[in-house]
């Protein structure tokens, strides 16, 4: 708060034509109340005593907080410890033995394990110009599979990769029904 003077009163601070030392009269007055009778240094150990409870209860919390911190990112190691997979398996130790389990309960003895290496298709349309001929469109299409049929300790029973290929060819508007040429 900037300071106010009157006409007649010098700054706060410097001396006044009299000779008496300018004062702020709120300072002053709060002074008085603070300084007070007994009662206000009563008051204001009762306030210091709250401060000092409030912060060691805020002390108190920050401990705690900081404690759940470091638990909960122990925990965290310890969830990616189990569940992250060695460098060159497919799985981590708990997810095998997890999935070991599973089979067993089931009472699984044999395992398949089937891959799509390749698939893919194409549509030719073929039009013609002759008016008694619709055109015929070609549907052709092929996949690549591999498969293993396995025990459950592992003993491979067949495995195989398979190719097929096929060929529809069907009228474009209507008429018959078409052929499919499996090669």
């Amino acid at each position: 708060m900037p300071e106010q003077n009157l006409p007649h009163e010098a700054p706060v601070g410097q001396d006044r034509p009299d000779g008496q030392p300018v004062t702020d009269p709120l300072r002053t007055q709060a002074a008085s109340r603070i300084e007070g009778d007994g009662n206000r240094a009563e008051e204001r150990e009762k306030l210091e005593g709250r401060i000092r409870a409030a912060q060691r209860s805020l002390d108190e919390m920050t401990a705690a907080a900081t404690s759940a911190e470091t638990l909960l990112a122990a925990f965290n190691d310890f969830c990616t410890a189990i569940t992250a997979a060695e460098e060159g398996q497919p799985a981590s130790k708990l997810g095998r033995a997890v999935v070991r389990e599973k089979l067993h309960a089931l009472g699984v003895t044999h395992l398949l394990w089937l891959d799509v290496l390749s698939s893919g298709g194409e549509a030719v349309t073929k039009t013609t110009r002759w008016p008694w001929s619709s055109g015929q469109v070609s549907l052709m299409g092929g996949a690549a599979i591999a498969f293993i049929l396995a025990t459950k300790s592992g003993k491979v029973v067949a495995a195989d990769t398979l190719t097929k290929i096929g060929v529809l060819e069907r009228p474009l508007f209507g008429g018959e029904r078409g052929t499919q040429v499996n090669i």
